[in-house]
């Protein structure tokens, strides 16, 4: 007989006869209720579920733990503030874009273009 895989904690992920296909093991979570209050709201401003929004709040805390005590990467640090915002839209963009629905790829999209021409501003007006 083979052995078992660890559960770590999470029961294992049920097989649902119909939506999302599970992503991997599945947990559970205790939070205040002010929290699940911001979870929801930031699953209903970009059209999410509450699961897809809280994988990526989880995404983007891990990442945040791996740049820097929570702050800024030293490379990003050392940019001016228009050229770390034309980052952080890009990377909003590419972490949002698969769940959003079309109004929210409109704001991603726009959010973009917008810091991308603040960066071009910045170049303009160093170059005088």
């Amino acid at each position: 007989m083979g052995q078992q895989p660890e559960d770590h904690g999470m029961s294992k992920a049920s097989a649902k006869g119909s939506g999302r296909k599970p992503v991997g093991p599945q947990g559970s979570i205790r939070l205040a209720p002010e929290m699940w209050a911001e979870v929801d709201h930031l699953a209903a401003s970009f059209g999410l579920t509450r699961s897809s929004a809280l994988r990526k709040v989880i995404k983007a805390g891990l990442v945040a733990v791996k740049d820097h005590d929570y702050g800024e990467p030293e490379p990003l640090a050392s940019l001016p503030p228009e050229v770390r915002a034309l980052v952080h839209a890009v990377d909003r963009a590419r972490d949002w874009w698969a769940d959003a629905d079309e109004k929210v790829r409109d704001e991603l999209w726009c959010g973009m273009h917008e810091a991308s021409d603040n960066v071009w501003r910045m170049g303009q007006r160093d170059a005088r």
